[in-house]
């Protein structure tokens, strides 16, 4: 209901994908009219708005904050529609849940 209204309002003018888009078609072995597009965050890194927020918050901070990591993940999607999203982290978030602290720097 509402939640679900408010997140498609933050989307902008996309929607979240319907369960039976291109992409988890295609993944399940059906044909579909092209062949899936997805792109990596690393893919927004020469967009103005991704570098917005890496200049204005710290690795860690986007990579580990949620609403920052859906905000990044999307950024491309948006512009360009493509049929899948990879979501903004690193393999490297789950290593303080282990003990072992880290830092990106620039």
């Amino acid at each position: 209901g509402a939640c679900r209204a408010e997140a498609k309002k933050s989307l902008g003018t996309r929607t979240t994908p319907d369960p039976t888009d291109l992409l988890l078609r295609v993944a399940k072995g059906e044909v579909g009219d092209h062949t899936p597009v997805w792109l990596m965050r690393q893919a927004g890194r020469y967009m103005r708005e991704f570098r917005a927020y890496s200049e204005r918050y710290p690795f860690r901070q986007r990579s580990e904050t949620p609403s920052m990591a859906t905000e990044l993940s999307l950024q491309c999607w948006r512009q360009y529609g493509m049929d899948g999203v990879i979501v903004f982290s690193d393999i490297l978030t789950p290593l303080p849940a282990m003990g072992i602290e880290f830092d990106v720097i620039r």
